[in-house]
């Protein structure tokens, strides 16, 4: 019987507390949005959340992979980092990245993973980068 896998991750940050708007969060929100749709991830269902995280992080996706339901948070405290429209939509890019590859992350967390399940998955996200960077250069 295959369990439930979750994770989540982080990307540290300082001390002092610089702390995120609601315009903002449309950025950020935004910028999301464009990254699923970029990356094709339409099989996940994503809510994007603006709240207090715990930890010191910008921004974190949660997810259950089994269900395929994940949340995209972008941290209303940013400690001593700098607020900038781009640091937003990097670490909206970051979170989604994350999401991209949360697969991986749990078949090597799964007793029970074949080398074939991993190779399946490996393929997956190749074939999706493929399809951006050819979208890119276009």
């Amino acid at each position: 019987m295959t369990e439930t896998i979750t994770g989540t991750f982080t990307a540290t940050i300082p001390e002092k507390s610089t702390y995120t708007t609601a315009e903002h969060f449309e950025v950020f929100k935004a910028q999301v949005q464009k990254e699923l749709d970029r990356f094709g991830l339409k099989s996940w269902s994503v809510f994007i959340a603006h709240e207090d995280l715990n930890g010191d992080c910008l921004a974190n996706v949660s997810f259950n992979w089994k269900s395929k339901a994940a949340t995209i948070a972008l941290n209303k405290d940013w400690g001593e980092t700098e607020i900038t429209d781009h640091q937003l939509r990097r670490s909206a890019f970051h979170e989604v990245m994350e999401l991209l590859l949360a697969p991986l992350y749990c078949l090597g967390f799964d007793a029970g993973a074949r080398q074939y399940d991993l190779k399946r998955e490996d393929h997956s996200i190749i074939h999706t980068l493929e399809n951006v960077v050819g979208y890119l250069e276009g």
